[in-house]
């Protein structure tokens, strides 16, 4: 029964991506914060870190390759404060795209796709050269960064 469970969320995980990359409807994939935690730890501190408004780090080493993900539920893309985004991230930032579950789990596994579906330019790509490969992952870690807010 856990074993059917877990397919069927990583399953659905793929379709949420899948679709959002084609710019279907949201589907609601709830997430585990827990495992997005580990997850993270694992796959994302190389380059982002969660510091809050004070300075104090919650998660990563103080890595400055990517955006510090704090509050990344509550501000539209590409809008953290002192890092240099590429030209289409800052068109990203143009548009005042939010951030919600759909999009983080679509940007994550495939930037590039994201970016050149969301600007409607086939020529539009990311700095982010690590890839989320498992949308599940993707998910859990959006439940872990979402309970980050400013």
């Amino acid at each position: 029964m856990v074993l059917l469970s877990h397919l069927k969320r990583r399953i659905g995980a793929a379709v949420l991506a899948f679709g959002a990359l084609l710019g279907a409807p949201a589907i609601a994939v709830a997430g585990d914060a827990q495992a997005g935690e580990r997850s993270f730890a694992r796959q994302c501190t190389a380059c982002h870190v969660i510091r809050d408004d004070s300075g104090s780090i919650i998660m990563g080493t103080g890595a400055r390759t990517g955006p510090n993900l704090f509050g990344l539920a509550s501000r539209p893309a590409a809008t953290a404060d002192g890092f240099a985004y590429g030209p289409s991230m800052q068109q990203l930032a143009g548009r005042a795209v939010g951030w919600d579950e759909n999009a983080f789990v679509s940007f994550v596994t495939a930037p590039s796709a994201f970016l050149q579906q969301r600007l409607g330019d086939r020529r539009a790509s990311s700095r982010m050269a690590y890839l989320v490969r498992n949308p599940a992952d993707a998910a859990d870690i959006w439940a872990y960064l979402s309970r980050f807010s400013n």
